[in-house]
């Protein structure tokens, strides 16, 4: 496949980045698996391989006792399938050498830091098969729409792959530090900000364990996965790749009177030159950091620009976001996407945590 230039450097960075990340990528591993211990087995028997998201997990045999099932956590299907995992790549069975950390409040639970399989093939903590990369070439399109619609209107639509991992990241670039003081993933708290982050548990709290779309700005590029935008007279419409996620953009002046709170909340837009300037509010409280446990109030107040860089032709969206009662000033950000050949693909999550995720009664 012929890829413009400026994408080959982009599909530079990406790969970096994803040879770069651990196999637990859709939250982080160290509140949930003791990341300074290792478990190991050598030829063990595949029993079932869930290939799912929001994790994919291996369930084997190590022996023929009661508690001799185990199961180890992989990265998100959608991710992995990036990398040329399938249903098919390991199948009831198949015998496999696996390491991974410890669960920490289950047994017989693991996080996957490298298998080998009977036929020499060796992976690590990246997300795909080594000897069968499909890596993010295969998902970048060479051949670039129209900058505009037939109707005038600037032509946003399609399949977006997103760039950024994580608030305020690209290609590799470090986001802000999370958890913790003194930065708060770069948000000044205010007393009740600080009080609700404090009292946040990643262990347990975290939205992203439920299959909750965390909100419209992490969910956006949570995982890196396709977005769908698709265009109409009176709105635009997003589909998230993350937990299936529609959000829709009313193209009118005004929010109506009367907002049903919601995850997503209410979004107006208005085309200002070739740019989409969103504004959104109704939201129900919730969490704006899902591992650094930043929280917001039902005043949170989102505006977005959103455009095609007509020198890059990424799809640029910056950000801004207030909440007076939580934190201080505004809160900037910016996100980058390019066109996938491969579109929006469901996500359907399925959910199967288990004990190491849930709050000890």
């Amino acid at each position: 496949m012929k890829i413009h230039s400026f994408l080959a450097v982009l599909l530079a960075l990406v790969v970096a980045v994803f040879s770069s990340l651990p196999a637990v990528a859709h939250h982080s591993a160290v509140p949930h698996f003791d990341m300074s211990q290792e478990v190991s087995f050598q030829d063990v028997e595949v029993v079932e391989w869930k290939f799912v998201n929001p994790h994919s997990y291996i369930y084997f045999k190590v022996d023929e006792s009661e508690d001799g099932l185990w199961r180890c956590e992989m990265s998100a299907a959608t991710l992995l399938g990036r990398g040329g995992w399938s249903q098919e790549s390991m199948l009831p069975g198949d015998k496999i050498d696996i390491a991974g950390a410890p669960g920490k409040r289950e047994a017989n639970l693991c996080a996957m830091t490298s298998i080998s399989f009977s036929d020499g093939t060796e992976i690590g903590q990246t997300r795909g098969l080594r000897e069968n990369q499909v890596g993010v070439a295969e998902t970048l399109e060479s051949d670039r729409p129209a900058i505009h619609q037939q109707t005038g209107q600037p032509n946003i639509s399609g399949a977006w792959l997103t760039l950024s991992f994580g608030p305020g990241s690209k290609g590799g670039e470090p986001a802000p530090p999370q958890q913790g003081a003194p930065t708060w993933g770069g948000y000044e708290l205010t007393a009740a900000g600080l009080a609700a982050a404090e009292a946040y548990d990643v262990r347990f709290d975290d939205p992203a364990l439920g299959c909750h779309p965390i909100n419209i700005i992490e969910g956006w590029n949570h995982d890196q996965h396709v977005n769908q935008i698709e265009q109409y007279d009176d709105r635009v419409t997003i589909q998230y790749g993350y937990v299936d996620f529609l959000r829709t953009i009313y193209l009118t002046d005004e929010h109506p009177d009367i907002i049903e709170p919601s995850a997503g909340g209410h979004s107006i837009g208005r085309w200002v030159d070739n740019v989409l300037v969103v504004d959104t509010i109704g939201f129900e409280s919730g969490v704006l950091l899902h591992q650094g446990g930043v929280s917001h109030t039902a005043d949170l107040h989102v505006v977005e620009r959103i455009y095609r860089d007509p020198q890059t032709d990424e799809l640029v969206r910056n950000y801004e976001l207030t909440d007076p009662a939580y934190f201080v000033g505004t809160r900037q950000g910016v996100d980058y996407s390019v066109m996938s050949a491969r579109g929006y693909e469901r996500y359907n999550c399925t959910e199967l945590g288990g004990e190491n995720n849930q709050r000890p009664e």
